[in-house]
């Protein structure tokens, strides 16, 4: 009965782990000007579940 239990647990932190792993992406496209997509992935990197349009930037500073 306990073993199954842990199994379900241990199920569930694998399910999530699965989802949040993934990233945001930002590609930009420079003209003139600077236009973006920002890009929230999930599921191992593969599934888009978010996309913002970003158009006429004039700079773009990016850090970690």
């Amino acid at each position: 009965m306990m073993v199954g239990i842990f199994v379900l647990v241990a199920l569930f932190f694998l399910a999530v782990s699965l989802y949040i792993s993934g990233g945001v992406t930002l590609i930009c496209n420079r003209q003139r000007i600077v236009d973006c997509t920002l890009q929230t992935r999930r599921w191992l990197n593969q599934v888009v579940m978010e996309g913002q349009q970003l158009f006429e930037l004039l700079r773009v500073s990016v850090g970690t």
